[in-house]
């Protein structure tokens, strides 16, 4: 077989081909990867290099100081976490959640909303917000105009915005049922797979929605990584380890894409 790192480069263009192969090699690999040496001694290590390398937690961690942090499609509200796992520790961080239902941590937030984003604006948290944080949220919403207009209007001038979503090659990815039917622990592989995700979109196709409302991009990208995406599968082989497979094939194959970007501050909205 080729190196591990040039088997998953290829791995998601044959699923896009239908390569009727593709799926039986991968399968195979990941039961049998457990037994190859992984530069990560343990579970924890191997987290902790994981997040530090993803740039979901680089943006959480260097966050303006003292500044107020909005995470949209919060869930528990458990990201507040964050603030104290790992250096550097940032106490400061004003943290505020939204999601559609309260979650078990938004008491202990510094504020939190439960309304939906795409029907309601933040009537009185206009300009806010110093940074935004909308992971994995995008592929649920069904009208991206009153979404980002929302969402960007509660965003300071000079405030920054990271968004999360999956990749369109992700709906060629093998369904999970296949996994569980191969004993393999896993979440979410194919797009599909989640009955509540409606559509996705290349990085290209949600630039001008946030062009048009005064955002200027600072980095963007796939979150991609073979060599780590094969060493936390590794390491999730041995205990059949749910969270370590998932993250590790979502890195491998590219699962998701991401985009910061920057509020021009002499933007006005029309």
């Amino acid at each position: 077989m080729k190196s591990t790192s040039n088997f998953f480069r290829t791995l998601a263009t044959r699923f896009e081909n239908e390569d009727a192969k593709a799926l039986q090699e991968l399968l195979d690999w990941m039961r049998t990867s457990g037994n190859e040496a992984s530069f990560f001694a343990d579970k924890d290590v191997m987290l902790q290099f994981y997040w530090n390398m993803h740039p979901r937690f680089q943006f959480f961690k260097t966050v303006e100081h003292e500044g107020r942090l909005l995470d949209v499609g919060a869930g528990s509200g458990a990201l507040q976490c964050w603030k104290g796992w790992m250096a550097p520790v940032r106490d400061d961080i004003r943290y505020f959640a939204n999601d559609l239902t309260k979650g078990e941590y938004f008491d202990n937030c510094e504020g939190f909303f439960v309304h939906n984003l795409s029907e309601e604006p933040f009537v009185d948290h206009v300009a806010y917000f110093d940074s935004i944080f909308a992971c994995h949220v995008l592929e649920h919403v069904p009208n991206w105009e009153p979404f980002f207009d929302n969402l960007i209007g509660a965003l300071k001038p000079g405030g920054t915005l990271y968004l999360e979503w999956p990749t369109k090659k992700s709906a060629f990815f093998p369904q999970l049922a296949k996994f569980h039917e191969a004993g393999i622990a896993i979440s979410t592989v194919n797009f599909y797979d989640d009955a509540t995700h409606l559509h996705t979109a290349d990085i290209a196709e949600v630039l001008p929605y946030l062009n048009d409302r005064g955002l200027e991009m600072t980095n963007m990208g796939y979150i991609e990584n073979p060599f780590l995406g094969a060493e936390l599968l590794k390491v999730g082989a041995r205990e059949n380890d749910q969270e370590l497979n998932t993250y590790g094939l979502w890195m491998a194959l590219g699962f998701s894409q991401y985009i910061v970007a920057k509020k021009r501050n002499d933007y006005e909205a029309g």
